[in-house]
C-alpha cells in the first residue's frame, strides 16, 4: 500500500512538473505571439541585432557566441509581434529558435524545412524608398511598393533599367516618342498608374535624375550591372520627394562593395547586332572599399538609318567606414551616347555623396549631395546646351518612447540651364522641410507627414500625407493612404525669355502653378498559404492646374510665339492586382493585372498611353545541382492611344519571352533570351513597327 501511494505521489509531483513547464512554455509563446511592439533594429551584425531585441522585448535570448560570430541581419521596422521580429531577423542567417519546456527561447542552426513550411520570400525584401526608414515589403506602410532584386534581374537576362520595370505591375514602359514631357530621343521612360511619364520620379541613391532641360529621365540607357535592388513606390510620394513624384517613385539601390575580391566580365551578342559588353572589379581593403563597372551597349535597330545608338557608361561606388555604425559612399557615373538620327550626342556627369551614420540603436542620420550634369547636342545645326542640377539633402530619423519613428528632414535644390547663343542662362531653387511620423498601435500603424517647398519663381506650397497599415492577423494587411503630388513647371515654360523650337518660339509664363495632385488608395494583402501571397489595391489620382501649351498670337521673328497656361484637369483610377506562388522549391509563379480608366476632363478624352487592361505573367524554374535556370514571361498590353484627340489608336498586342541561364563550370555561365518568340506585329507609334523576334545571348565570367 506504502509502495502504490509512493507511487501516486511520484507521479502527482511529475505531472505538476510538467503542467509547469508546459504552462511557462505556453506564456512565452503566447507573450511572442500577441505583444505587438515597434522595432527599429537595421541591417547590422546578428549579435548587435540580439541584444537590441533584447532590450525592446524583455525577452532573454539563450545562444552561444559562437553560433552567432560573423552573422548578419537585415534587421526589422515597424510594429510586429516579438515572435515575427525573431523571425525577419534570423531570416537568411541560417539560424532559427525554439521554445523550451522550460519558457526559454533558444537560438538553433536552422533544420532545412520542407518547401510547404517556407515564408512566401517577396514579404521579406527589405524597402526604404517609402518612408525613408527601412521596412520589409510585409511591413512597409504604404499601399502599393515593389521590389525588384538583383538575383531577378540575373536570372531573367535583363541588361537595362527600362527592361526591368516594365515587368512591375501598374507601371507601364513606353517609346518617349509623342510622350508628354519627354525629351524626343528617349528610347523608354516609366509611366505609374497610368499617368504621364513627367509625373513619375527617377532616383539613383536618392539622387534626382533628369532628360533634357529638367524632362522626364530615359530609363533605357541605365545598365544592371551595379543595381543592387530596385524599389518602385506607387502613388503619389511629393511629401518625402517633391516635385516630379506625383505619380510614384523608381529609386534604383546600388550595389556596395563587396567583403571580398570580385571580378566579372560578360559578352553578349544579338539580333540587328546588338551588343552588350561588361566588366566589373571589387574589392575591400579594411576600412576603404570600392566597386567599378563599365558598359557598352550598342544597336544597330531596324533601321539603322534612325535607331543606331551606341551607349558607353562607367559607374562606381567607393566606401569609407569610420566605424560599424558610420560610413562615406561616393558614387560617380559617367553616361555618353551617340546616335546617328538627332540628337547626335547626350553626356551625362553624376556625382552622388552620401553619409551614413547611426549614433545609437534608435537613431539615424542621413546627409547626401549631388550634382548633375547634361550636354546635349540637339541637331547638328544647333549648338551645345548644358544642364546642372544641385541637391543636397538631409534626414534625421530616430525612436521616441518605442512608438514614435520621427523622420525630420531638410533638401534644396538648385537647377541652371543654358542654350548657348540662343538663350540666356536660367535658374531655379527649390527649399524643402519636410517631416514625418509613424507611430505604431497594436496592431495599427500610422504614417503621417507634412513637406513644404519654397520655390523662387512660384512661392510657397505645402503637401500633407497620411497612410496606415492595420493587421487583421499575421497573414492579413489592410492598407490605406492619401496623399498630395505636385510638378513644379520648368525653367522653358516659367522663363520670358524666346527660345526657338523648330518653325516656333517659346515664351514661358512667369506666373504659371505646379501641376497637382492628390490620390486615395485601399489595399488588401492575404498570405493564403506560406506559399501563395494576393494582393489587391483600389487607386484614384485627381491632377488639376495641368499645364497646356498654346498658340498666343504673337509673332517673333516671323514665327509664330507659342505659351504656357494651367487650364487641365484629368484623373487616372483603377485596381491592381498581384499573386504570386511557390509551386515547388524549383517553381515560382508571379500574375500582375492593373485595369485602368484615364480622363482628361476638358476634353473628355483618354490620356495617351493609358491601356485599360495591362496583364504581366511570369514562371520562374531553377535546378541549383545542375545550374540551370529558365525564366518564362508574358505581357499583354491593350490599346491605347498616342495623340490627345483620340485619333491614332494603338492596337492591343501579347508578347512571349524566354530567358535560360546554365552554369558551365562555377566560374562560368552561359545565357540566352527569345523576346516576342511568337514573332507578334506591333506599334509603340502610329507606323513604327517594333522589333519581332529577337534573339540574345552570351556569357559571363565570375571570379
Amino acid at each position: 500500500m506504502m509502495k502504490h501511494l509512493k507511487t501516486m505521489i511520484f507521479f502527482f509531483i511529475l505531472t505538476l512538473s510538467f503542467s509547469s513547464l508546459a504552462q511557462a512554455q505556453s506564456e512565452v509563446l503566447d507573450r511572442m505571439k500577441t505583444e505587438f511592439q515597434t522595432f527599429n533594429i537595421e541591417a547590422q551584425s546578428l549579435p548587435a541585432a540580439l541584444k537590441t531585441y533584447e532590450n525592446i522585448t524583455g525577452i532573454k535570448l539563450e545562444y552561444s557566441d559562437e553560433i552567432v560570430e560573423g552573422r548578419k541581419t537585415n534587421g526589422v521596422r515597424g510594429t510586429n509581434s516579438p515572435a515575427k521580429a525573431l523571425e525577419r531577423i534570423l531570416t537568411g542567417t541560417g539560424l532559427s529558435y525554439k521554445i523550451t519546456a522550460q519558457g526559454e527561447v533558444v537560438l538553433q542552426k536552422a533544420v532545412e524545412k520542407k518547401m510547404a513550411e517556407r515564408p512566401a520570400m517577396e514579404l521579406q525584401k527589405t524597402v526604404v524608398t517609402a518612408t525613408k526608414t527601412e521596412h520589409t515589403l510585409g511591413d512597409v506602410p504604404v499601399v502599393s511598393a515593389e521590389v525588384i532584386t538583383k538575383e531577378e534581374i540575373e536570372k531573367a537576362n535583363i541588361e537595362t533599367l527600362a527592361d526591368a520595370v516594365k515587368w512591375a505591375t501598374n507601371v507601364y514602359s513606353i517609346e518617349g516618342k509623342g510622350a508628354a514631357g519627354v525629351c524626343k530621343w528617349s528610347r523608354s521612360v516609366a509611366s505609374i498608374q497610368g499617368l504621364p511619364p513627367r509625373f513619375t520620379q527617377v532616383l539613383i541613391d536618392g539622387q534626382k535624375l533628369y532628360g533634357c532641360a529638367g524632362r522626364m529621365y530615359d530609363i533605357s540607357f541605365y545598365p544592371v550591372e551595379m543595381i543592387e535592388r530596385i524599389e518602385i513606390i506607387k502613388g503619389p510620394a511629393s511629401t518625402l520627394y517633391g516635385s516630379e513624384a506625383v505619380a510614384g517613385v523608381i529609386n534604383v539601390i546600388t550595389r556596395s562593395a563587396p567583403e571580398k575580391p570580385t571580378i566579372s566580365a560578360s559578352t553578349g551578342f544579338g539580333t540587328y547586332n546588338t551588343q552588350v559588353h561588361k566588366v566589373s572589379h571589387g574589392n575591400r581593403l579594411d576600412k576603404f572599399g570600392y566597386f567599378l563597372n563599365y558598359s557598352r551597349n550598342q544597336s544597330d535597330g531596324m533601321n539603322p538609318e534612325v535607331d543606331e545608338f551606341k551607349d558607353d557608361t562607367f559607374q562606381a561606388t567607393m566606401e569609407y567606414k569610420f566605424s560599424p555604425t558610420a560610413k562615406l559612399s561616393l558614387k560617380p557615373l559617367y553616361h555618353r551616347r551617340e546616335a546617328v538620327a538627332d540628337p547626335i550626342k547626350h553626356e551625362q556627369y553624376m556625382l552622388n555623396s552620401l553619409l551614413d551614420w547611426k549614433p545609437d540603436e534608435i537613431s539615424h542620420l542621413k546627409v547626401r549631395g549631388s550634382v548633375l550634369q547634361l550636354n546635349y547636342q540637339p541637331r547638328r545645326d544647333q549648338d551645345e546646351m548644358t544642364a546642372y542640377t544641385y541637391d543636397a539633402e538631409l534626414d534625421y530619423s530616430r525612436l521616441v518612447r518605442s512608438l514614435h519613428m520621427l523622420t525630420l528632414g531638410y533638401q534644396f535644390q538648385k537647377d541652371d540651364y543654358s542654350d548657348w547663343g540662343k538663350w540666356t542662362g536660367e535658374h531655379q531653387t527649390t527649399h524643402s522641410l519636410f517631416c514625418q511620423d509613424e507611430m505604431g498601435f497594436d496592431p495599427l500603424t500610422l504614417v503621417l507627414g507634412a513637406r513644404m517647398d519654397h520655390h523662387n519663381w512660384w512661392g510657397n506650397h505645402v503637401l500633407p500625407s497620411a497612410s496606415l497599415l492595420y493587421r487583421l492577423s499575421e497573414n492579413f494587411r489592410l492598407k490605406a493612404m492619401v496623399g498630395t503630388g505636385f510638378r513644379s513647371p520648368k525653367i522653358v515654360q516659367i522663363s520670358e525669355e524666346y527660345k526657338k523650337k523648330g518653325k516656333k518660339f517659346l515664351k514661358g509664363n512667369p506666373a504659371l502653378e505646379p501641376e497637382k495632385s492628390i490620390g486615395y488608395q485601399f489595399g488588401v494583402e492575404y498570405e493564403i498559404t506560406e506559399n501563395l501571397l494576393t494582393k489587391v489595391y483600389l487607386f484614384r489620382n485627381d491632377l488639376e492646374e495641368l499645364i497646356e501649351i498654346y498658340n498666343t498670337g504673337e509673332v517673333y521673328k516671323k514665327l509664330p510665339v507659342f505659351g504656357f497656361k494651367n487650364v487641365g484637369e484629368a484623373y487616372t483610377q483603377g485596381v491592381e492586382m498581384e499573386v504570386l506562388t511557390r509551386f515547388t522549391d524549383n517553381l515560382s509563379g508571379k500574375l500582375g493585372y492593373t485595369f485602368l480608366e484615364s480622363k482628361n476632363e476638358k476634353t473628355d478624352k483618354e490620356l495617351i498611353y493609358t491601356p485599360a487592361h495591362k496583364l504581366n505573367i511570369g514562371f520562374g524554374f531553377k535546378q541549383p545541382e545542375y545550374g540551370l535556370g529558365i525564366d518564362l514571361r508574358g505581357e499583354y498590353i491593350a490599346k491605347r492611344y498616342e495623340d490627345e484627340a483620340n485619333t491614332k489608336e494603338l492596337g492591343d498586342y501579347f508578347l512571349a519571352h524566354i530567358k535560360v541561364n546554365k552554369d558551365i563550370l562555377k566560374w562560368l555561365r552561359a545565357y540566352i533570351s527569345v523576346d516576342n518568340i511568337f514573332d507578334t506585329k506591333y506599334e509603340e507609334a502610329t507606323g513604327v513597327e517594333m522589333p519581332g523576334r529577337t534573339f540574345f545571348g552570351g556569357v559571363n565570367l565570375r571570379f
